[in-house]
């Protein structure tokens, strides 16, 4: 009987974990272990170029750009690697695929810089907080293996 009630309680455990799995949560039983294979970061690595040579470019817009591109490239790299939601959401759920907490963070402001430019008014990036955020997230991107 007791061998029955055990049995019971780990089809239980592995149904409700499937169920909540396909809702895009964390479980006790899942963690996040995809990888990038080659040709995925060769694509990574490739926009990130392109990222790079538009911070260069004169103009106010082309860093605001580079900073939102950057950030759609975090949150294309944290999809793939398996995460759901939206970039803020992704975030909070990869919190131990970086490799420490201060990665972690620098992750948080680089994404809070492009909120900044996004959803404040009239908000505008110098040249040099423009690069500097994008060094945020070259570091964050290197550290979950993109680029």
């Amino acid at each position: 009987m007791f061998f029955i009630a055990i049995l019971f309680l780990i089809i239980i455990m592995l149904v409700l974990n499937s169920l909540i799995n396909k809702k895009g949560g964390s479980t006790i039983f899942s963690r996040q272990t995809k990888t990038l294979i080659g040709s995925e970061r060769e694509a990574f690595i490739k926009q990130w170029q392109e990222i790079k040579k538009l911070v260069k470019i004169p103009g106010q817009s082309n860093s605001n750009q580079a900073v939102i591109k950057a950030d759609q490239l975090l949150d294309s790299v944290l999809a793939r690697l398996g995460y759901r939601g939206n970039t803020g959401d992704k975030l909070k759920a990869a919190r131990k695929r970086f490799s420490n907490y201060q990665k972690y963070k620098t992750a948080w402001s680089a994404h809070k810089m492009r909120n900044a430019v996004v959803h404040e008014p009239g908000f505008d990036l110098i040249k040099e907080t423009a690069k500097s955020t994008l060094d945020e997230f070259e570091e964050v991107l290197k550290d979950l293996g993109a680029i």
